[in-house]
Parts: structure tokens; sequence; C-alpha cells
């Protein structure tokens, strides 16, 4: 999310696509069954936002049980601060939150699903406000970013931060032609600890809004908005690059070659060798692509059927084979419906089904299943 959540509001940016509606009754939803299932997993969404201006902390944490429903959720030890569209992860016992704006690097142990306390890296490099953020096996990796994909300052409303960050303080009322980033950055995932934070690279394009994923040792970074001066476009390219090894000078990002359906605030999951796509700018919309591990490419883009509500700036997450799309914004702005669905033998995700809700409305959170 290049832009603040305020910023957005501020702007009267439209908060879902016309004509869709994210209202949902919560008591349609699939929670616990009467005989409960034993639980085999957990479901953690960490910060987000709740309302326009107000980046959140908590950290909740749902039981996943052997049927994919969730338990009810509870309140886990919250991060150091709020952060908003960050990447979270898990590594050898380790709960990782990356991302938001300023950029923190922060990691928490998990113990039977309860998160201990937080530990902030000193990140002694500039990493760009609001990137794109995943994680391989060995390496975390930060793409692209920026303040906001306004088309000039004279959009955002007085006194808002993103317009304030983009103004040039020598020429006010101006702003820079290109606010946001086509960096690269990594930083090894060493055992207990991420290591040093350095530059990799550069990207094809200046982007923000974007979303990353990861897949065998290379690193994604799907759609979001490209800027040519002050305008700027939704972009529906794919770059990715290997990135399995930190001590490289610097990786060489290309294109797929397959156009993205989508471009900006959807979420993204890789499963089961193939990446897919839930809501963004274009609503309900589901999208897959198969994933080659010869050389990182995509296959064609295919679209699926639709989630049953509009959602953009949703988290998602896998586990065992069933997807869960979480929370996300729609005319209510940051939404407690969760949604789940498993994945068929084909690797179209069955039918949706809510269950249990957060126990607040969120908006560009992170999620993770461990």
């Amino acid at each position: 999310m290049g832009a603040s959540v305020g910023a957005m509001a501020s702007l009267g940016m439209a908060l879902a696509p016309a004509g869709c509606s994210l209202s949902v009754a919560l008591d349609e939803y699939i929670g616990p069954p009467a005989q409960q299932s034993p639980e085999v997993g957990h479901l953690y969404l960490l910060g987000g936002a709740s309302e326009p201006n107000l980046n959140r902390s908590e950290v909740f944490v749902a039981p996943i049980r052997a049927d994919g429903t969730l338990g009810d959720w509870t309140a886990s030890t919250p991060l150091t601060t709020g952060m908003v569209s960050q990447a979270a992860f898990v590594r050898e016992g380790l709960l990782y939150s990356v991302g938001s704006a300023p950029f923190v690097s922060t990691f928490a142990p998990i113990v039977d699903g309860n998160v201990g306390s937080w530990v902030e890296q000193a990140v002694t490099i500039d990493v760009t406000p609001y990137p794109a953020v995943t994680a391989t096996d060995s390496v975390v990796v930060a793409m692209g970013g920026g303040v906001g994909c306004e088309s000039t300052c004279q959009q955002c409303a007085p006194g808002s931060p993103a317009c304030a960050a983009l103004r040039d303080p020598t020429a006010p009322g101006t702003c820079p032609a290109t606010p946001n980033s086509d960096g690269a950055w990594v930083a090894p995932l060493t055992p207990k600890t991420p290591g040093t934070w350095q530059t990799y690279g550069a990207l094809s394009a200046k982007r923000c809004d974007a979303q990353a994923a990861a897949y065998q040792g290379y690193a994604y970074v799907v759609g979001g908005s490209v800027h040519d001066g002050y305008a700027w476009k939704p972009s529906h390219d794919v770059e990715f690059a290997r990135v399995a090894d930190a001590d490289a000078q610097a990786a060489t990002w290309r294109k797929t070659g397959s156009d993205f359906p989508s471009s900006y605030y959807s979420c993204i999951v890789v499963a089961r060798g193939r990446m897919y796509s839930f809501g963004g700018n274009d609503g309900t919309s589901v999208h897959v692509a198969a994933l080659r591990e010869q050389d990182g490419g995509l296959e064609g883009w295919q679209s699926l059927p639709d989630l049953r509500s509009a959602v953009y700036g949703a988290a998602c997450a896998e586990f065992r084979g069933v997807i869960y799309v979480v929370g996300g914004g729609g005319a209510t702005f940051a939404v407690r419906d969760v949604w789940m669905a498993p994945i068929a033998a084909d690797g179209t995700p069955g039918a949706w089904r809510a269950t249990t809700p957060l126990p607040e409305g969120r908006i560009f959170a992170a999620a993770v299943a461990n």
C-alpha cells in the first residue's frame, strides 16, 4: 500500500469497486462444530488499519482445526509499532513482520501458537516505505514501494502526511516527478536473527502498491502502480529474480511475460506450484498461474470463480491445502470477514465459506499460517 490509508480516505479514493458490496452476514460463518475437531495449526493476523490514519499493532491468533475451520480469535503479544502493508512469515520457530512505513524488520518466537516478545532489528540503510516484501527459505526481500500513488500533490488533503512527504520543501506546493522506488533490498535469514540489509539491484520501473511472493528461491513483485512523471497507471507486470544468494551484489530482475489480470491491492498466495491472486482493484476476481520450477517463470494466468464478495487490501494465507482470505476493505473500510476454500486436485479453489470472523475489522494487514 503506497499511500497511507488516511491519505486515501482524504483524497476521496473509492474504497471498493463500483457496484460491489462487502456486506456479509457474520452469522453465516462456519465456526467450530459442536464436536470440535483437533487443532492442527494457527492462523496469525498482524497489524493493519481499522480506520483511516489508525495503523494497529495488535496480533490476533486463531487455531486451525483439522477440517480447516477456525476457532476463536485471541489477542497475542502486539507488535512494537503499528504496521500496514507489511509481510508476515514463519521460519525456524520465529514469526516475522517486515515492511510498512517507516520500514520495520521485527520478529518474535512462537511456541504452541503463542507469540513471544518482539525484537526489532536495526536497519542501517534506507529502504523505501511500503515496499512489497517476501521471503524464501534463506533470504527476505523488499521491492519497490513509496509514499503515495497520487498523480499530483494537489490531490492531497491539507496537512496530509503523505502529501507532506511528497512535496519538495524548497518549492512548496510541488512534488517530485517520481516519488516511488524501483529499488530492491535483501537480508539473509540466518538462524534466530535476520542478517544485515543491503541493496539488491533495481526493478524495471518505480512501483508501489504491489504484492510479493516467493517460490523455489525466486522472489516475485506482482502488479501495483507505476509512475511516469506526475502520472501513475496500474501495472500488470510480474517481475522476478533468483534470490537464493544474499551475497550477490545485485539480483537480475526480469518480467515473466505473462500479464497479471489484476493490478493493485490484491492479495497473493503461492501453493502447490501455483500463484493465486484474490480481489484487489477489480473486486471479486480470482486468478491463478502455474509456476515453472526450471526457470521461475509463469504460465498464462487463468480466471477462476469469483469470491463471494468484493474485497481489496485483504490478507491471505494457505495451510494444508486450504486458502484463507482475511479482512480487507470495502463499503465499511475495514471488514471482519474471513473466507476459506480448499484447493482441489486441479488447483482450483472449492466453494468459498465464511469461517470465524476477526474480533475487529482490518485492512492492509499481514497473515500467515503455521
